[in-house]
């Protein structure tokens, strides 16, 4: 299998060194000279690791624009930013290089694939591989089963569990779980709550989910851009309340520090969401409970099954579903006091599915003093 990498960024490294680990030939494309040398030594490395281990190991070459390819590729997978006419170019400049049957793929975490090019199907990896061990494959409606299952049967050569994900409502599934905890995290900061206090409260109660650390890591304005792909898909109600989200974003990748804009001080506003003077205590609760009900909306809506579910909790968070204590009916509470508070829609608690269903669709069990 011959695989053409475009993009010597984390992701691309990541293809890369996971394509490696199958034992396929994979080339590294770049229009720069120095961050394709870069990315090689980087793989070098990888690749002194993987024959230590004693699997297979493919060969690596670079390439650069009007270098001689060494013939056809089986698969395109651009990872470049997150920019739809970047992608765009990058993808149109490399198609000559495509096998007859070669398949285009995209590690995009936020756009449609088939509006990239009409031909793009995503493959969408979660950094490091090696650690999450999943990914999403995104497909239009109507792609038919033998699409389906080559792109399935592709993910497993790789080593990788994969959530297909049909049609632009299903599509990033998983990292739209995020996008909650990330707007009330962000709140909290530019109100006046330390980075790391809020954090820990995540921490707490989800452990491996730091919403602000993440968002610093893979970049601000990478989520910022991301965001705003997601809102554009959005009903507008829901697409308004993640603006102030876009912005801190933004100011965050400007400036160094959280914010919602230009001319006003945000860190002056209160806090509607969290009572004067809470605790990490109640920070955690919120927190526990804002994750927890995002999880269940996504089940309740079909966007991801439960099996994908546990996968994606399992690779990204070291997380279980449900999580230990999660039938505990005040989550469901909480979410309806701060969706009183605030109006913000992904506060809003799902509806139980019968008159005597509790959180999770079981039979509730009748509280002490609520009737006999």
């Amino acid at each position: 299998m011959r695989i053409l990498v475009l993009g010597t960024g984390r992701m691309g490294r990541d293809m890369a060194r996971t394509a490696l680990g199958a034992g396929w030939d994979v080339t590294v494309a770049s229009r720069d000279e120095g961050r394709l040398a870069a990315c090689l030594a980087h793989l070098g490395r990888d690749i002194r690791r993987l024959r230590a281990d004693g699997g297979p190991v493919g060969p690596v070459r670079g390439l650069l624009p009007g270098m001689d390819p060494g013939g056809p590729f089986d698969v395109l997978y651009e990872t470049v930013e997150e920019d739809l006419e970047a992608k765009r170019q990058v993808l149109e400049s490399w198609l000559p290089f495509r096998a007859t049957n070669g398949i285009v793929l995209t590690n995009t975490s936020s756009l449609i694939p088939w509006e990239i090019h009409p031909e793009a199907l995503g493959l969408h990896l979660f950094y490091p591989t090696m650690l999450t061990g999943f990914c999403e494959v995104v497909l239009p409606e109507g792609c038919g089963d033998p699409v389906r299952q080559r792109l399935m049967t592709l993910a497993g050569l790789l080593g990788l569990r994969p959530i297909v994900e049909i049609g632009p409502r299903c599509a990033q599934a998983v990292n739209r779980l995020l996008l909650p905890s990330q707007a009330w995290a962000v709140r909290q900061v530019i109100r006046g709550l330390e980075p790391s206090l809020v954090d820990e409260a995540f921490g707490r109660a989800w452990p491996g989910l730091r919403p602000l650390a993440l968002m610093d890591s893979v970049g601000p304005e990478t989520i910022a851009r991301s965001v705003a792909s997601y809102r554009r898909r959005m009903e507008p109600e829901e697409a308004r309340s993640y603006e102030e989200l876009e912005a801190a974003l933004r100011v965050r990748a400007r400036r160094g520090r959280w914010g919602s804009g230009e001319d006003r001080d945000p860190c002056r506003e209160p806090a509607p969401q969290v009572p004067e003077g809470a605790g990490p205590e109640e920070l955690a609760r919120d927190a526990a409970a804002l994750f927890l009900r995002t999880c269940r909306v996504t089940l309740d809506q079909g966007i991801l099954g439960e099996e994908d579910l546990v996968v994606a909790l399992g690779g990204l968070l070291g997380a279980s579903w449900p999580p230990a204590g999660s039938r505990d009916l005040d989550w469901r509470r909480r979410c309806e006091e701060r969706w009183q508070d605030t109006g913000l829609p992904w506060w809003r608690p799902p509806e139980p599915e019968g008159p005597d269903a509790g959180p999770f669709g079981d039979p509730q069990v009748r509280q002490p003093g609520r009737g006999g």
